[in-house]
């Protein structure tokens, strides 16, 4: 009874309010110094600080109530000496007021890297290695060699380089490849009508080589096929440097004398196309000269073979009588000779 009586006094609920007031209290005094500590609802945005130099940077930040510190170093060639280039965090950023912010500026100075070898290797091959290691890939020139696209040389700026020469890092590096053909010229030889073995064999006896193989629908097995055509066309005089390609044509065998037969009706054709065009356009420059004569077009068609067209000859004549043929007419009189 003691304890429920303890309960129900008037001094237990007094305590009991004044331990929930001052829990209350202490709660919002808690809250109140969190928020003016931690500044809630207070921030500020970090500004771009990207190419700007560390005075620059100084002055923004002290202005916005911001620190910063320098981290890191690295070299980009085409930015100033001692810029930023990179910051953490990033710009429009928000953040409480004295927050650091982190700094990558740009060297003074391209450090040194050794230079790669490259010999042999492809222009991509040669192209990633130089990237990977900060350098860059300069003029890629060409020259007569079978290996094509192969690198013959590393240049830096027009001269030879070697391997393991240390150089500055961003360097261009100029390439030179193979561009595939040799610097001999061979004539072009005509593979038309031969196998494809043949045809083949006859390319490499001239250090040459097949390019694309187009075989038509009648070819079953290219082994036994027939060359019907060739890309570049052969002609007289035409030469190729070493390694260049030719693009073969193939047909079955028993085709291959309906497209000799179809070329030659083409070829008809186009001639007696040229003929007739040049027969028009003679036709043009006679009719031309005619309108050119004055009155040509007035004369009436005449047969020179007949008599009477003749000058003086023609019955119908009105002047026929002053204009006699003394050839076809008698005398009028006979003449006495001893007058």
């Amino acid at each position: 009874m003691g304890l429920f009586n303890f309960f129900k006094s008037r001094y237990f609920w007094l305590s009991l309010l004044w331990m929930l007031l001052i829990s209350v209290l202490l709660f919002a005094g808690v809250v109140y110094y969190l928020q003016v500590f931690t500044k809630q609802n207070q921030s500020i945005e970090v500004p771009d600080l990207t190419n700007m130099s560390i005075a620059e940077v100084d002055r923004t930040l002290t202005a916005e109530q911001l620190r910063y510190r320098i981290i890191d170093s690295t070299y980009v060639a085409n930015k100033q000496a001692g810029v930023v280039i990179m910051q953490y965090p990033a710009p429009k950023h928000q953040v409480k007021e004295d927050r650091r912010v982190f700094l990558t500026v740009n060297a003074k100075s391209a450090p040194k890297v050794k230079m790669p070898d490259l010999i042999d290797k492809s222009i991509r091959v040669a192209t990633s290695q130089l990237e990977n290691i900060g350098l860059k890939r300069g003029e890629v020139k060409r020259k007569p060699d079978l290996a094509k696209d192969a690198v013959l040389e590393q240049q830096l700026e027009g001269k030879k380089i070697e391997p393991g020469k240390l150089i500055d890092k961003g360097t261009a590096i100029d390439l030179v490849v193979g561009s595939g053909f040799g610097s001999s010229r061979y004539k072009l030889p005509n593979v038309k009508g031969l196998t494809l073995e043949s045809a083949v064999s006859s390319l490499k006896s001239s250090t040459l080589k097949m390019g694309a193989l187009v075989a038509d629908k009648t070819v079953i097995d290219t082994a036994s096929s027939i060359v019907y055509k060739q890309s570049p066309d052969y002609a007289s005089g035409i030469y190729m440097n070493t390694g260049q390609s030719v693009d073969l044509f193939v047909t079955h065998l028993d085709n291959y004398g309906k497209i000799l037969d179809k070329e030659r009706e083409l070829e008809i054709e186009a001639q007696e196309e040229i003929r007739a065009k040049e027969q028009r356009r003679l036709d043009r420059i006679s009719g031309k000269n005619k309108s050119s004569v004055p009155g040509f077009n007035k004369l009436p068609d005449s047969n020179p073979y007949d008599p009477n067209e003749w000058e003086g000859g023609s019955s119908t004549s009105p002047n026929n009588d002053s204009q006699s043929n003394p050839y076809g007419n008698k005398p009028n009189s006979t003449i006495d000779p001893d007058q």
